[in-house]
């Protein structure tokens, strides 16, 4: 490239974001995080609840019928009572709230700050959604190098591709 600045159609920066995003989503739905971990539980009060649509678990000694939601999920859709592993899908509010953004000869993926703490819960309980894992940062550079014009892709395929992708908590 001789010195000169690599310029990368907005369009394929935005689509290889967007990719980071389908990918991230993909995993959670199968319970994989981006630090290559998987199998994690949610604790035993957690995923009684979670399994019951957050709800209340029925009225007299024997629990019948359908309680009424919990509080914080009065009115609130829930889309995954899924209870064998952690999936971070409960609303599902986190995982569609993801966006992507174009920024120089790169992409951001954005986390709603409404998010913040979800994202720092998990984190510290080693639940990384924020950054890659090693196989998606391969599907994203092979994205990006696959829709490179033909001489720019000849040229990054021999040299070591930076990767400039950037995980922001907005």
């Amino acid at each position: 490239m001789g010195g000169s600045s690599l310029k990368i159609n907005k369009l394929t920066l935005k689509k290889m974001g967007e990719l980071a995003i389908q990918l991230i989503r993909k995993d959670m739905e199968k319970g994989i995080f981006q630090n290559d971990t998987s199998k994690h539980k949610y604790s035993e009060t957690y995923a009684r609840y979670k399994k019951n649509d957050m709800r209340k678990f029925g009225r007299g000694k024997k629990k019948i019928g359908k309680g009424e939601r919990l509080k914080p999920y009065k009115g609130v859709s829930i889309v995954s009572n899924e209870t064998r592993f952690v999936n971070l899908i409960l609303t599902g509010n986190l995982r569609d709230r993801i966006k992507a953004t174009d920024i120089e000869n790169g992409a951001r993926v954005l986390f709603d700050s409404k998010d913040t703490g979800k994202i720092l819960g998990a984190l510290d309980l080693k639940r990384d959604i924020v950054n890659l894992r090693k196989t998606n940062i391969d599907k994203v550079s092979e994205f990006l190098v696959n829709n490179l014009p033909d001489d720019i892709a000849k040229e990054i395929k021999s040299l070591a591709v930076q990767r400039n992708l950037k995980i922001t908590i907005n």
